[in-house]
């Protein structure tokens, strides 16, 4: 729920989903926080991901929706013209 919490707090787009649960893919993935603390989820067996894997897909899918939207691009402004 962090993740969804932190997508949507900086989401550009004003409908927009940050989506859990999909390809086959049923585990949990704990924030950096619950991993140091060892809360729910951070101790599990079951976790195969690297601790900071939420926070990079969230700001991933950030950056492809500001790329989406125009806002953001490899050359920067004061270059393009």
């Amino acid at each position: 729920m962090n993740f969804q919490i932190n997508f949507r707090d900086r989401c550009p787009a004003p409908y927009a989903i940050f989506a859990g649960y999909t390809n086959g893919y049923y585990d949990y993935i704990p924030t950096i926080q619950a991993a140091t603390e060892g809360g729910y989820g951070a101790g599990d067996s079951n976790t195969y991901v690297a601790p900071g894997t939420g926070e990079r897909m969230v700001n991933l899918a950030l950056t492809r929706l500001y790329e989406m939207l125009g806002r953001l691009t490899d050359t920067p402004e004061d270059l393009k013209k």
